[in-house]
């Protein structure tokens, strides 16, 4: 007689390997995770500096950004009018920048972006993290605080 299928010993086999696999592919899971969070992050901060670049320079005003507690918001110092605000997933360093009407970034300011899960790999870690700077001439750039002096990535 023919019989077709699975027997339970091997239904309980199959499982048990399909179980260790998932335990063995969790932990880089949940770094790919947290990997993906501080590079949206980042780029989103970044987005964030060249919008208010260009709202300073369409209403000619000066532009604030402030991050305080993981909360960034974007706002025109004369009126405090309220242009954007967001919250980070992860952390990123308290601060503020103010871009001037003509474009162009009061101070150079650097902001680091960072993971609850994972340290850094500029402190050890396995994970890349990234910073965000604002430079004088008012341009936002994303650097690796890893990289090589000298090459693009590098922070200045």
């Amino acid at each position: 007689m023919l019989q077709r299928g699975f027997t339970l010993i091997e239904l309980l086999i199959s499982l048990a390997l399909l179980a260790i696999l998932a335990s063995l592919a969790a932990p880089n899971f949940s770094q790919f995770i947290a990997q993906r969070s501080v590079r949206a992050t980042s780029e989103q901060l970044r987005d964030t500096m060249t919008y208010a670049r260009q709202e300073a320079l369409k209403r000619n005003r000066s532009i604030k950004v402030d991050i305080s507690s993981n909360v960034v918001k974007t706002t025109v110092v004369s009126d405090s009018t309220n242009l954007q605000e967001w919250t980070a997933k992860v952390p990123v360093t308290d601060g503020t920048v103010t871009i001037d009407g003509n474009g162009r970034g009061t101070i150079t300011n650097t902001f680091s972006v960072t993971s609850n899960q994972f340290t850094c790999k500029a402190s050890g870690g396995p994970l890349a993290c990234f910073n965000v700077q604002l430079l004088s001439g008012g341009a936002a750039r994303l650097c690796d605080p890893q990289a090589t002096t000298g090459s693009m990535e590098a922070c200045l």
